[in-house]
């Protein structure tokens, strides 16, 4: 099966491009270079503090990583630059956020129990939110702000059977209330519409991708859609296409679907070897997606691309069309080795990219040609349902 890791031997057999790289770049016809790049090692570069999550803010001109180490690291998107560090999660980071129309106000979840909102030009917690309704914080595995700022709702890990999603008043430390006959798994994303502030989707290991209208009263009124991945769900986009939404679901397994929302109906599944083929790779078990964005075209990129455990790969962007995933552009800086991405936001407006990932590795990529002199990589040619639960919290 594509999802199995050890169906092949990685460790001696490396990944390579299938055709010439003169081929791969023809095929892939947008222009991309590494901007900027800074790393996060700590012990004088001995070890890294890898990056989980990454937000800018909605003029980017600021960037938010969260990273391994329990703390966000605050930067200028266009030199990446440290601005602060904000610190005080006591467990690992599961999101974070800017809060729209605020160009230094951050929140962030945590499986310690709390979300929180930053100042980044203090460096400062300024609020704390918990939810205790059940005598002690719940896991908050992941965050987002609605469109109006007004609104933070978090997911949970399962608590006493149920998993939450939780909603809070940004000005407010106790919760509103909170869903939890929607997921039967750990909620593993959650995604306000970026114009609509009542829309929202959620996305669980259970496998289901639930979208609803947090307008409404009740939990049964909100819930709109339910859409069966059949998969554990690790990430969810909104996109919009000739006036109708659609979702960009990646799974846990690295595969990518499309969903017409109005219809309930999949357009579009793509498995690993689907993936591998369009970045024009021969190992489909060591590539990936990592997420998805849209462009002021309308257009969907998936960020896409392959690691082996040497620490050889690459990084590439697919389009989403009509007919499948096609290349792109290619995100290539000519140094080696590779590092897994695990985050990425992109800039509607200029086409940017910033990506980060184990490695500890921060990248800005914007579109246009390798600058002059930079070691850009040679020519490398191929040698061969829902149940009714007794608990109400809210």
């Amino acid at each position: 099966m594509e999802g199995d890791l050890n169906c092949r031997d990685i460790e001696s057999e490396k990944d390579r491009d299938a055709v010439e790289y003169e081929v791969i770049q023809k095929d892939f016809t947008h222009e991309y270079s590494a901007a900027s790049t800074t790393s996060l090692a700590a012990d004088g570069g001995k070890r890294s503090t890898y990056i989980t999550h990454l937000a800018a803010n909605g003029s980017h001109s600021q960037l938010t990583a969260a990273c391994s180490d329990n703390a966000l690291a605050v930067f200028d998107w266009s030199t990446l630059q440290t601005i602060t560090h904000l610190r005080g999660h006591t467990a690992k980071i599961t999101g974070a956020r800017y809060v729209p129309a605020k160009t230094a106000a951050v929140v962030s979840s945590s499986l310690d129990g709390t979300v929180r909102q930053w100042d980044t030009r203090t460096g400062r917690a300024t609020l704390q939110h918990t939810d205790t309704t059940l005598q002690k914080p719940k896991p908050l595995t992941c965050v987002d702000v609605n469109a109006a700022g007004r609104f933070v709702c978090a997911g949970t890990e399962v608590v006493q059977d149920d998993s939450f999603l939780v909603f809070w008043d940004v000005r407010q430390p106790n919760p509103l209330g909170g869903y939890w006959e929607s997921h039967t798994d750990d909620v593993s994303t959650v995604r306000f519409h970026p114009t609509d502030s009542g829309a929202l989707v959620s996305g669980s290991t259970d496998g289901y991708v639930n979208v609803f209208d947090v307008t409404q009263t009740t939990e049964d009124d909100a819930l709109q859609a339910t859409l069966n991945t059949e998969s554990s769900v690790s990430s969810v986009t909104w996109w919009e296409r000739a006036g109708r939404r659609h979702l960009a679901v990646v799974l846990d397994t690295e595969e990518l679907q499309s969903w017409d929302i109005e219809e309930s109906e999949r357009r579009g599944q793509f498995g690993r070897s689907d993936i591998a083929a369009a970045i024009r790779r021969t190992m489909y078990e060591v590539c990936y997606v990592e997420g998805c964005h849209q462009t002021a075209s309308g257009d969907v990129l998936a960020v896409a691309g392959a690691v082996t455990k040497e620490g050889h790969g690459c990084l590439r962007l697919l389009r989403l069309g009509d007919s499948g995933l096609e290349p792109h552009a290619l995100l290539d800086d000519g140094e080696d080795p590779a590092q897994l991405v695990r985050a990425s936001v992109y800039c509607p407006a200029t086409g940017a990219l910033v990506t980060g990932g184990e490695g500890g590795v921060l990248t800005l990529w914007k579109p246009g040609a390798q600058p002059s002199g930079s070691n850009r990589r040679q020519s490398k040619a191929v040698h061969h349902r829902r149940s009714r639960h007794k608990q109400k919290p809210y």
